[in-house]
C-alpha cells in the first residue's frame, strides 16, 4: 500500500544543530558515545561540520560551527535525543561508558523518564536520554 504522504517515503533524515565547540561535541558523540563520522567538511562558506550516524546511515546528526555565529539556540531541559535499548546489558554498558568519561546523569524535567532511563547533557547542554526498553 502506497502512502499519500510523500514524507513517509523519505529514505534518510538529518537533524542539524549549530555549536560553538565542535571539537568537544565531536569528542562527546564520537569518542564517548562511539558514533562514526559519516561525513565532514571544513571551510564551506565559513562553516565546519561533522555528520555522525547510526548503522545504515538512515538517520544522522550534523553539527556545524561558524566563527561569526553568535546567536546559538539555547537548550531547554526538554530538548531530548532519546536512544532506546532493548537489551539490559547494552543499556548498562552505554550508561557505564558515559559515566567512565566523566558524564553524570542529570534529573529529567519530565517525570515520565524517571525509573526507566538516565538523562545526560552534551558539552552544549543539550540532553540525551538512554531509555531502557522500546518506544512501543
Amino acid at each position: 500500500m502506497t502512502s499519500s504522504n510523500p514524507f513517509a517515503s523519505a529514505v534518510q533524515f538529518r537533524i542539524a544543530r549549530p555549536t560553538a565547540q565542535l571539537d568537544k561535541i565531536k569528542r562527546f558523540y564520537c569518542d564517548v558515545l562511539g558514533f562514526p563520522i559519516i561525513g565532514h567538511f571544513e571551510g564551506h562558506d565559513g562553516y565546519d561540520g561533522i555528520m555522525i550516524g547510526l548503522p545504515e546511515e538512515k538517520y544522522h546528526l550534523e553539527f556545524t560551527q561558524h566563527p561569526e555565529q553568535l546567536d546559538l539556540p539555547k537548550p531547554t531541559k526538554e530538548n531530548l535525543l532519546v536512544f532506546y535499548f532493548d537489551d539490559e546489558n547494552t543499556y548498562a554498558a552505554a550508561n557505564e561508558r558515559l559515566r567512565a568519561s566523566g558524564c553524570e546523569p542529570v534529573a529529567p524535567e519530565n517525570p515520565y523518564w524517571n525509573d526507566k532511563s538516565f538523562t545526560y547533557e552534551d558539552p552544549d547542554g543539550w540532553r540525551i536520554v538512554l531509555f531502557k526498553g522500546r518506544f512501543k
